[in-house]
């Protein structure tokens, strides 16, 4: 059979603004001070954009090599192409193993002498395979997170995110470009999902998150992401350990069954919380594997080490519920500075952090000393 190399298979992540289309009905004309806010809610879609991009060019190492975006409206659509191995065959919607043929097309001049020699290949393949599906994962994660934040710190109703699998068919313009949003059934398949999930969440196709669990290290982060913190009332009669954790109950995301084009599709809700550090996963498994060695100055308290913990430790799900552990209490999104954060992570300090308190402290001798010269004089 011929191979349809124009046929994509690829991620797309859907972020919509909740009720903005009735936020659009009474403040339609954009003069007035409800139009006002229109166009803010807008500028919080624009704004991601632009942090994105100036870290995308600043810092290339930490994105996927393919990724592309669109804003249509009150939405954000971002997509990436899937790496060849990672294709289900026809008729399938995820991979189901390979095929004495893909081993041959995959592995090529390997001469395997037992399962578990194949096995160990497979494994590397894979992690190799989804390094830009985690980098995908995190970034959106990142930017779903900046969005309800600047939501909800103006009383506006949040964004909810959905992350759907599917083909595309590669579609070259009359101006020669290529449209990655035409002909993409993911994009199709996140849109006709986002209509029909609820609330300001992140949700994510049951297909991607496979392909992340087969990683334990990616799989340990899914596990914690799996867990929401919803607000409960206090108790004092609880004996627990207060903490910043403890103050919210956990349960689990909700699994949503949903037919698209005669397809069942699961969706998971997640924590986007844990999930955006995933997109420093490929910085990271060199050190996981043990290929180098974390580096700590001394004297450091090993604080941010937590989050580099995630991916290195199978965590048990009652430690999770227990909240005796601290899995929810850092937050990362596309505000934050991600190569500080990695030094932080590895390093227990940043270079970029230092250099700005140095800068702030440069700028605030400098007017000290401008305002007593002044005085004197």
């Amino acid at each position: 059979m011929q191979e349809n190399t124009d046929i994509k298979y690829c991620v797309t992540s859907f972020t919509d603004l909740l009720g903005f289309s009735s936020h659009l009905e009474i403040g339609n004309d954009l003069r007035t001070k409800i139009g006002q806010e229109v166009i803010n809610r807008l500028n919080f879609l624009e704004s991601a954009i632009e942090q994105f991009l100036k870290e995308k060019k600043k810092y290339t190492k930490y994105y996927p090599s393919n990724i592309k975006y669109k804003r249509i409206n009150d939405s954000l659509i971002l997509t990436m192409d899937l790496p060849e191995f990672l294709t289900p065959r026809i008729g399938e919607i995820s991979k189901e193993g390979v095929t004495a043929n893909e081993i041959r097309r995959f592995f090529p001049n390997q001469d395997f002498e037992t399962i578990e020699n194949f096995e160990c290949a497979y494994r590397e393949k894979i992690t190799f395979s989804i390094l830009e599906l985690t980098q995908f994962i995190g970034l959106v994660s990142r930017i779903h997170s900046f969005i309800n934040r600047k939501e909800n710190e103006s009383f506006f109703p949040g964004a909810k995110t959905v992350i759907a699998s599917g083909y595309r068919k590669s579609f070259i313009t009359n101006t020669n470009e290529e449209d990655y949003f035409s002909a993409n059934f993911s994009f199709s398949n996140a849109y006709i999902a986002e209509s029909l999930l609820k609330g300001q969440r992140l949700f994510i196709d049951n297909n991607i998150l496979r392909l992340l669990g087969l990683n334990q290290h990616t799989k340990n982060v899914l596990k914690i992401a799996s867990f929401i913190n919803e607000q409960t009332s206090f108790d004092p009669f609880d004996d627990k350990e207060v903490s910043l954790d403890s103050v919210n109950k956990l349960r689990k995301g909700e699994v949503q069954e949903i037919s698209i084009f005669r397809k069942k599709y699961l969706f998971r809700e997640l924590n986007p919380q844990p999930l955006s550090f995933l997109q420093l996963f490929p910085t990271f498994l060199p050190f996981l594997k043990g290929e180098k060695k974390m580096k700590i100055l001394k004297n450091k308290k090993k604080l941010f080490r937590h989050i580099y913990n995630y991916f290195l430790n199978e965590i048990k799900t009652d430690e999770i519920l227990d909240q005796t552990k601290h899995f929810f209490f850092f937050r990362f999104d596309i505000e934050d500075n991600i190569e500080s954060v990695k030094q932080l992570i590895l390093t227990e300090e940043s270079s970029i952090i230092n250099k700005e308190n140095k800068n702030s402290f440069n700028k605030m001798y400098y007017r000290f000393t401008e305002t007593l010269h002044t005085t004197k004089g």
